[in-house]
C-alpha cells in the first residue's frame, strides 16, 4: 500500500529531527514530518480508490468529501461503507489533543509562517580533582512556545503512533 512507504517517509524525518542539534537542520526536517505525517490519511484515500476501482485520477483532487461522492455516483456500497468508516476514524483522531496540535502546527507552518519553538541545551560536566573535564551527554530538547507539556520530539512521536493506529483501524475493518 502506498500509505506505508507515507508512514515510512514521516518516520524518516522524525529520526532526522531526533537528532537535530540545530535550528537550520531541526525547522525544515520539522516541517517534512509535519507533511509526511498529514498526508497519511490522504494516501489511504488513494490506496482505496484504487481498490474500490473509483478511478479517481491522479490529476483530479481526492479528498474524503470526493471519494465519498464518486463512491455513491457509481453506486459502489464496499466504498461508501470504507468512506463513512474512514470518516468516523478521523473525526475519532482529530479530537486527540496531539494530533489537533500538530494538524494545527502543519497548516501554520505549511500556509502561514515558520514555528515559534524554544531549544533548551543541557549538558553535564564531570570534574576530576577539581578541574572541569569534557562536556559529557549533551542533551537538545525543543518546545513549541505554546505547548510546554512535553517536547516537540514526544509530540511528534506520538503523533506518529495516533496516525498509524487511525490506518491500522481503517485497515482492519476494511481489508
Amino acid at each position: 500500500m502506498v500509505v506505508d512507504e507515507k508512514i515510512e517517509e514521516a518516520k524518516y524525518f522524525l529520526d532526522k529531527i531526533k537528532k537535530a542539534t540545530e535550528r537550520k537542520d531541526f525547522i525544515p526536517n520539522l516541517s517534512a514530518y509535519l507533511s509526511a505525517t498529514r498526508s497519511i490519511p490522504d494516501y489511504l484515500l488513494e490506496d482505496y480508490n484504487v481498490k474500490y476501482g473509483l478511478k479517481i485520477s491522479l490529476d483530479k483532487r481526492l479528498n474524503k468529501d470526493i471519494f465519498e461522492e464518486v463512491a455513491r455516483r457509481r453506486n459502489n456500497p464496499n466504498a461508501i461503507a470504507f468512506i463513512k468508516g474512514y470518516n468516523n476514524n478521523f473525526k475519532k483522531l482529530t479530537r486527540d489533543k496531539v494530533a489537533k496540535l500538530l494538524l494545527t502546527k502543519r497548516n501554520i507552518r505549511v500556509h502561514r509562517t515558520d514555528l515559534p519553538l524554544q531549544k533548551n541545551v543541557s549538558a553535564s560536566i564531570i570534574e576530576n580533582g577539581g578541574k572541569r573535564s569534557a562536556i559529557s551527554n549533551t542533551r537538545v530538547k525543543w518546545l513549541f512556545d505554546d505547548y510546554k507539556e512535553a517536547d516537540v520530539i514526544e509530540v511528534c512521536k506520538e503523533f506518529l503512533r495516533l496516525m498509524n493506529d487511525f490506518v491500522k483501524n481503517v485497515t482492519t475493518k476494511f481489508p
